[in-house]
């Protein structure tokens, strides 16, 4: 209920933000944008806390799933502007559907939040899983640190990787991250895979 009570006020907020945006010119309408970003990051956390709290999160029935396929539905949710995703040695994997698009996600979304708007991400097949790179600044060592099985601190970038780290873990498969400041890379470890060919999504 509470839930669905913020979610009406938001959606409340930022339909009279857009009527505002669209009656005023430069400087204020940048400004109303500014707002209206505010409002969708306030509707991701509210999501992203819903899902742990309610679900933990919760693996349903596992299904043989395309990579190329789920990862360019979460990219076209997400949205990055500028950044291009390539992806490369195809895999099909077996999970759940919808958290295996959570997962991508909520890593797509952390780099639009986190890095410049042409950054490039790479999700490519490995000998037993999957792993997303981004060219971006990199992560703070003490996040590095506290992700998949370090000690959780206050270092976290929000919600979204800890979101990321129960998928992975739901599924039962290994994490792992390396950041430095020309990019990060998550790795999945664990995961049944066959190849396909390369795709690139611009």
């Amino acid at each position: 209920m509470l839930a669905h009570d913020l979610r009406n006020t938001l959606t409340g907020a930022r339909g009279y933000t857009e009527l505002a945006a669209e009656s005023v010119s430069d400087p204020e309408a940048d400004y109303l944008q500014t707002a209206l970003d505010s409002l969708d990051r306030m509707e991701t956390l509210i999501t992203e806390t819903l899902t742990l709290a309610k679900e933990g999160v919760d693996i349903g029935e596992r299904e043989s799933v395309q990579l190329s396929s789920v990862t360019q539905m979460a990219w076209e949710t997400v949205s990055p502007s500028a950044a291009t995703l390539e992806i490369s040695n195809d895999r099909t994997v077996q999970a759940d559907r919808s958290r295996l698009r959570q997962l991508f996600e909520n890593l797509f979304r952390n780099v639009k939040e986190h890095c410049d708007a042409d950054v490039h991400v790479t999700v490519a097949g490995t000998p037993d899983g999957f792993a997303v790179e981004d060219t971006g600044p990199g992560l703070p060592e003490e996040i590095v640190e506290s992700l998949f099985g370090g000690a959780y601190g206050t270092g976290r970038r929000g919600l979204g990787l800890l979101i990321v780290e129960r998928v992975a873990s739901g599924h039962g498969w290994n994490g792992s991250v390396e950041s430095d400041e020309s990019g990060t890379r998550f790795e999945f470890s664990g995961v049944g895979v066959v190849t396909e060919p390369l795709h690139v999504v611009d």
